[in-house]
């Protein structure tokens, strides 16, 4: 989860904290939080777009989940 919200973060802000930065928040060596993220982009194919409707579609099971 942690590496979803890093990502987009990276993508939406034109400023973003360092990886080193990040590794530390979760308690793991940069070199491990990069290999994560680098096998975290290949299973998506470095694809970080998602369309409008696959949007609402997880935000609605999002909030039924956690209501």
């Amino acid at each position: 989860m942690f590496l979803c919200l890093m990502e987009s973060q990276k993508m939406f802000e034109d400023e973003c904290f360092k990886n080193s930065d990040y590794a530390e928040i979760c308690g793991i060596s940069a070199e491990n939080l990069l290999q994560n993220e680098y096998d975290f982009l290949r299973m998506l194919d470095f694809n970080l777009y998602i369309g409008s409707e696959e949007f609402d579609s997880y935000k609605e099971n999002f909030v039924k989940y956690y209501q």
